[in-house]
């Protein structure tokens, strides 16, 4: 009975201990439970970087999945998009390049694409002048800058100058940034303009009345020789400027070349003709030459050749008679020419003409010849009858009146020959 009571207690004990212990054995339960389900952030996680094309098209380089920290790649290549360019991506909070080196956060990432507003740039084909052209039509974003280079291209006599951009001109080796607006780029053309070199309205002219010199407005031109140009009488000394008030130009000159071209109107001085005297046959002493500017009139110097028996009469160039103190105009007949007189000697005592003997010749002396021609007044006196008969023929009529008549209004005579 008493073995009976012991089993019994200790059975309660047992029983009382147990109770005891239950509690604490499902706290720990519930506290490793709970921590099982709690979010860990291990060493060991990886993370995705996601791209959205947002209507891009073109290639993507995709990343692996990495852990925190991990130095990732954004892809570098730029999508295409009508009207866009493809400028970074972004996760909303950041702004990424293409290409950058970024470090793995702690959570995935998604990227979209940064779009700026792009225009499309086209070019004149430069082939149709047969340059290789350096360009390429394309599109860029606005403030994009775009070098215009120098390039040495003619179009038949026109030249390269520059560059129009959307037809405002820009010189060679600008550079301009892109508006936002599409852009064209085409060659600017400089055409030549006449440099007229101009003889002028004017006598004695051998050759051409004038020249033309292309040049391009804006350039320093040399002032023309003006050798192709020719006179009788005259040399070249210079040009003047028709269009600014007749500006003088000396051939070492240089001029900047006007829009419109320019008219250059020589300026021509008179050469230095020389004057040569022939004493012909039978006379002696010299007679030193004589210059004058050419078209002048010269007053012929003193005869200072001699001839026994005879006089001077006057002097004769070609068909023309002059008197011995006559002025002449001064002429040549080719360039380099000289004006050759020949004396020409009369017996002392005759004076052809001088009919009523006053020692000059008149329009008394016309008077008398004329009476004598018409028969109203004979003249008698034999050295009359000889100075009336001026032309020589040994008979006085009317010839000789028409004869005298011609020297008494000046005309290139003598009397006596």
């Amino acid at each position: 009975m008493k073995r009976n009571r012991l089993l019994t207690m200790v059975c309660v004990c047992a029983l009382a201990a147990g109770a005891l212990q239950a509690p604490l054995v499902c706290a720990e339960e519930a506290e490793q439970n709970a921590a099982e389900t709690k979010p860990q952030i291990s060493q060991d996680t990886l993370y995705t970087i996601t791209y959205i094309r947002d209507g891009g098209v073109g290639r993507i380089d995709e990343n692996e999945p990495s852990v925190k920290s991990t130095k990732m790649l954004i892809s570098p290549w730029a999508l295409r998009k009508d009207g866009y360019s493809h400028y970074a991506w972004t996760d909303g909070e950041h702004t990424y390049r293409r290409g950058e080196t970024i470090s793995m956060p702690a959570h995935d990432v998604e990227l979209r694409p940064v779009w700026r507003r792009t225009f499309k740039v086209t070019y004149e084909d430069l082939e149709q002048y047969g340059y290789t052209s350096p360009f390429k039509d394309g599109t860029v974003a606005p403030g994009t800058e775009i070098y215009l280079p120098n390039l040495p291209m003619h179009n038949g006599d026109a030249m390269f100058n520059g560059w129009y951009v959307n037809d405002e001109y820009y010189p060679a080796l600008s550079t301009v940034k892109t508006p936002e607006e599409n852009v064209h780029i085409s060659v600017c053309w400089l055409d030549p303009v006449d440099i007229d070199y101009y003889a002028g309205d004017v006598e004695g002219l051998i050759g051409v009345e004038h020249y033309i010199q292309p040049a391009y407005p804006g350039f320093v031109r040399d002032v023309s020789s003006g050798d192709r140009l020719a006179r009788l009488g005259y040399k070249l000394d210079g040009w003047f400027d028709i269009n600014d008030n007749y500006k003088k130009y000396e051939f070492k000159d240089s001029f900047l070349v006007p829009e419109g071209g320019m008219t250059l109107l020589a300026n021509w001085v008179p050469i230095k003709v020389g004057m040569k005297f022939r004493g012909g046959e039978g006379a002696e002493g010299k007679m030193p030459n004589q210059t004058a500017e050419f078209d002048s009139w010269a007053k012929l110097n003193e005869c200072t050749y001699t001839k026994e028996g005879y006089k001077l009469l006057g002097w004769k160039l070609g068909d023309d008679y002059y008197t011995p103190d006559a002025e002449v105009k001064v002429k040549v007949a080719e360039m380099g020419d000289f004006m050759v007189f020949d004396a020409v000697w009369i017996e002392e005592g005759r004076d052809p003409g001088d009919i009523n003997g006053d020692g000059i010749i008149d329009v008394m002396d016309l008077t008398k010849l004329a009476m004598h021609v018409i028969g109203d007044s004979e003249i008698t006196d034999e050295k009359a009858l000889d100075d009336a008969d001026v032309q020589r023929d040994e008979k006085v009529d009317i010839s000789d009146l028409a004869r005298l008549r011609q020297f008494l209004m000046q005309d290139k005579i003598l009397l006596g020959v």
